[in-house]
């Protein structure tokens, strides 16, 4: 039965432990980025949130030792998953890791359970002899309770956390000041004791209105003070003074400066009789007029990573904040100023708008925009030609970009890898070349504004040891157009042809004397070029370069 009764109990505590520990729980965030966590070691408490935030790449957030008892955990942090959160409820040290990146990527953070406390204000409390009731403010993060020494003087019995404990007090039929003394108390730490003073019932005292308005300007105002004592008044603010002291039913006087800012302040003035609970009333005075201004109202700005302004006219205090991560700005200001904002490399090719959103109390915001161009598009594929054999196969071209690309050719003996997007490789399959002539596979590479020509020269099938025309010299290559062809066999009829990239024939020659014939392509416009010599069944086929 014992044993029953103290896990009840346990429960109990624990279960109000968790109620209070919320109220004061606190959520730690943790960004994802470049490989690490920032912060890599956190110091929390039992109770407390761990928020990831994904801010770049792909990567994951994973428990490794915790512990015994905690739950573990295993998230993805990617664009498609940018948040994890992991509420704390047992104590000790928790490490975690990213899976991709485990021998770099790696996080801590240790928790404690949080100490117990308790602070009653105010000390006390000053109360008329009527009958009513006043209150004590509670700070705390655990479990209290509340007992009152006097029988005149009930009290809220217990709470939990911040809080507050009513005090109703019976009239005082007598004329003597009486004292209620009332203890609140947490297990483990020193009770914290109040005490409710009551007046004897003589004493009176009365101050009306409660408030007075008043505007921006400086002026005076007054209070209608009825008692039958000696009473004297104080103001907590430096621009209002009021009369110092009276005696019986009076006026205070209160006299205030002009405001200068655009928010509204309060003085509160405290009217006292010896005895007696204090009475407060207050003044409160307008601000002035709030002003807003912030120019130009866009500002356009290159891809690169950089820095520009806006000017800020105002009279009171103001907030920025910037709707895109990319974009980060001066986040307040007082008055006349300059709002700086910073931009990051904008990657890619569109152009992107930053919203900034600039506020003053009490006044409509005002929105300003940076507008960052995209980045030129970025277009390389190497090489721009593969050489291939005759026989069906395979080749390769490796392409830089900074956008998506597109393959297209008209050359149906080829085929080519599907498109794609960024740095990458294309693939190109070709058929065997059965007829005896080379040939010349066109490729668009397009992206964006962008477009590059490759090809495939793939030699015809009669290009066998038997079938070359060898002994065959051509000079200079690269050269202006102005080639010397010269042959150390037996001269022949040869028949002579100039293509270009497209197997268009672009020069057709017969030529009886191949000794020592100069071919004149000084008309054909800068660009590498295929030339074929043909005797009988033999073939010679080389590549030449024509330079401006």
């Amino acid at each position: 039965m014992t044993k029953t009764v103290l896990s009840l109990l346990a429960v109990t505590l624990l279960t109000s432990y968790a109620i209070v520990t919320e109220a004061f729980a606190v959520k730690h965030t943790v960004n994802v980025q470049n490989y690490v966590f920032i912060p890599a070691n956190l110091n929390v408490q039992v109770g407390d949130t761990i928020r990831w935030v994904w801010i770049n790449g792909v990567h994951t957030t994973t428990s490794t030792t915790i512990p015994t008892g905690a739950s573990s955990w295993d998230a993805p942090m990617t664009s498609s998953n940018p948040v994890y959160e992991y509420r704390v409820a047992v104590a000790g040290v928790y490490n975690y890791l990213c899976t991709p990146h485990s021998s770099s990527q790696i996080g801590s953070f240790t928790a404690t359970m949080p100490a117990a406390t308790l602070s009653v204000t105010p000390s006390n409390r000053d109360v008329t002899a009527g009958s009513g009731s006043t209150t004590f403010s509670v700070t705390s993060n655990s479990n209290w309770t509340v007992v009152s020494n006097a029988g005149w003087c009930t009290v809220t019995a217990s709470g939990s956390g911040n809080g507050t404990i009513v005090a109703n007090y019976l009239a005082n039929t007598t004329t003597s000041q009486r004292v209620a003394t009332i203890t609140v108390s947490v297990a483990g730490l020193p009770n914290s004791v109040v005490t409710v003073t009551q007046a004897g019932a003589t004493a009176t005292l009365s101050v009306t209105p409660a408030n007075r308005d008043v505007t921006s300007e400086a002026g005076t105002t007054n209070f209608s003070v009825t008692s039958n004592s000696n009473w004297t008044s104080s103001s907590n603010s430096e621009w209002c003074t009021v009369t110092p002291s009276g005696s019986g039913n009076g006026t205070i006087n209160t006299n205030y400066q002009s405001n200068t800012s655009s928010s509204t302040r309060v003085a509160t003035i405290t009217v006292s009789v010896a005895g007696l609970p204090n009475s407060t009333v207050t003044v409160t005075q307008a601000g002035f007029i709030a002003t807003l201004s912030v120019t130009p109202s866009n500002r356009n700005v290159t891809a690169d990573a950089g820095n520009t302004t806006f000017t800020i006219t105002s009279n009171s205090n103001w907030n920025a904040i910037s709707n895109s991560d990319w974009v980060t700005v001066t986040a307040s200001g007082s008055g006349n100023g300059v709002l700086n904002a910073s931009y990051e490399l904008n990657e890619g090719i569109e152009s992107r708008v930053a919203v900034i959103t600039v506020t003053v109390s009490g006044l409509p915001a005002e929105a300003v925009t940076v507008t960052q161009a995209g980045a030129e598009t970025v277009l390389v594929v190497e090489p721009l030609n593969q050489n291939v054999s005759f026989q069906a196969g395979t080749t390769s071209f490796a392409i830089l970009s900074n956008t998506s690309w597109a393959v297209t050719t008209s050359d149906l003996w080829v085929t080519s890898t599907a498109d794609g997007s960024g740095n990458g490789a294309i693939v190109v399959e070709y058929e065997e070349n059965t007829s005896p002539d080379f040939r010349i596979a066109n490729l668009l590479i397009s992206a964006g504004s962008e477009n590059q020509l490759i090809t495939i020269t793939q030699e015809g099938a009669v290009s066998t040891n038997s079938n070359k025309l060898t002994g065959i010299s051509v000079y200079p290559n690269p050269s202006k157009g102005i080639i010397n062809i010269s042959s150390d066999q037996i001269v022949k009829t040869t028949q002579l042809r100039l293509y270009d990239l497209k197997g268009n024939v672009l020069i057709s020659n017969e030529i009886t004397d191949l000794a020592n014939y100069k071919l004149d392509a000084s008309n054909l416009a800068r660009g590498t070029y295929m030339l074929k010599l043909d005797q009988n069944t033999k073939t010679y086929v080389t590549r030449i370069v024509i330079l401006d």
